[in-house]
């Protein structure tokens, strides 16, 4: 009883001279916050707390916190959030500004890694801190709100790192995707982040559709394995942009590029030279606008098997023609003439001219009517590609199916 008495006595010290006679009267002190139940700095922490904290009364009288200041070692954050985050980690993290840096409980550290300081934690989105005497954000929790994305990682790219329910409208919430590029915002922080910790802002830009600036987007390099790589640690690959490789003409980025102008976006694969599995190769289908996403059926004017410019050759013919030799315009819509005329009058067709010597004047009948160029027992005259030994078809008398 008497330690009880004493101890008020010493707290009273403090308040009395915001009401003269608080010691004195119990009354008083409720009244005016200044009991030992009540906060009077609103900080979080009673009155009585902060007369006990640390403190052995009889040999220390004085060395408890301030009751009438809410941040009593002056570090900007209140004594009720230092305590009921720091405390465990360091007795008198409150009281002594200096003893804190050792524990990373000081306000220029950053206790749980998460790349915003403790100060930040306790200020962060907080306009009265009579309401949030503890903080908003918890300097001992990475996540504060719990949606996988580091507080600092949010902070940095202006999501909101409280209450992930009402991010929706913004998209800034972990399932949105805040730039578009088709992955969501939790998985842009833990792509290829093995350690967050290293990098708990994470490794792709949320607010970026293309991190590594090669022209694709984000979503496309991850979802076909070309990692846009922003680790600081390696260099930004933009590389593979203009790879190809299914080989059907059409470089990863223009594959990119073309499936971002359909709405809704659907990726052309560029591991896949027929995305759509139509038997005409992406890249053909983008030259000539045959919709490499849908597989046309009969009856489409973009089906294989029709022959839309009447030149007597199929669309799926000209397909095969143009991987032959894309020198010459095989556009399935537009009739080509190569494959009925011999402009030279050397037996050969123009369009087997083309394709095998890339001009008209270079085949000399004469010289050729038994020259058997790959030796497959073929003339070249009738050999659909003089230079290779495996075909051996008669010129344009081609089955392709």
């Amino acid at each position: 009883c008497v330690m009880r008495i004493t101890q008020f006595r010493h707290l009273n010290f403090r308040c009395d001279s915001r009401l003269p006679g608080v010691a004195l009267d119990a009354t008083a002190e409720n009244a005016t916050a200044t009991g030992p139940d009540n906060d009077f700095d609103g900080d979080g922490l009673t009155n009585l707390f902060e007369f006990d904290y640390i403190n052995e009364p009889v040999t220390a009288p004085l060395a408890y916190l301030d009751p009438a200041d809410p941040d009593t070692d002056g570090d900007g954050m209140w004594d009720g959030f230092e305590v009921n985050k720091f405390e465990s980690e360091l007795l008198g993290t409150a009281y002594n500004a200096a003893l804190t840096n050792a524990q990373k409980t000081g306000s220029s550290d950053d206790f749980d890694g998460d790349s915003v300081s403790n100060l930040n934690e306790f200020t962060y989105l907080n306009p009265n801190p009579l309401l949030y005497p503890i903080g908003r954000l918890d300097p001992r929790d990475i996540d504060t709100d719990g949606d996988g994305m580091w507080d600092g990682y949010e902070i940095l790219n202006g999501f909101p790192a409280l209450d992930p329910s009402l991010t929706n409208l913004d998209l800034t919430g972990p399932e949105d995707d805040f730039d578009g590029d088709t992955i969501i915002n939790r998985e842009e922080f833990t792509f290829q982040n093995p350690d967050p910790f290293q990098y708990p802002t994470g490794f792709l830009d949320p607010l970026n559709e293309d991190s590594d600036g090669d022209g694709m987007w984000d979503g496309y390099e991850v979802l076909y394995g070309f990692p846009p790589e922003p680790n600081p640690q390696t260099p930004v690959s933009g590389s593979d942009f203009d790879n190809d490789p299914d080989s059907d003409k059409a470089t990863n980025l223009v594959e990119h590029n073309y499936s971002i102008t359909l709405s809704p976006i659907v990726w052309l694969d560029p591991l896949d030279a027929d995305s759509d599995k139509d038997e005409l190769r992406d890249g053909y289908e983008i030259e000539f606008n045959l919709r490499p996403t849908v597989a046309d059926g009969e009856g489409s004017p973009n089906y294989r098997l029709d022959d839309p410019d009447e030149d007597g050759l199929t669309t799926k013919l000209e397909e095969r023609l143009y991987f032959y030799n894309d020198t010459i315009t095989w556009n399935p819509f537009i009739a080509n003439t190569l494959s009925q005329t011999d402009s030279d009058n050397d037996g050969a067709l123009d369009l087997w001219e083309m394709i095998y010597f890339s001009s008209l004047t270079s085949f000399n009948p004469s010289l050729t009517t038994t020259k058997d160029s790959d030796n497959d027992g073929v003339p070249d005259l009738e050999d659909v590609d003089p230079g290779d030994p495996e075909v051996k078809r008669v010129p344009f008398n081609i089955n392709f199916e």
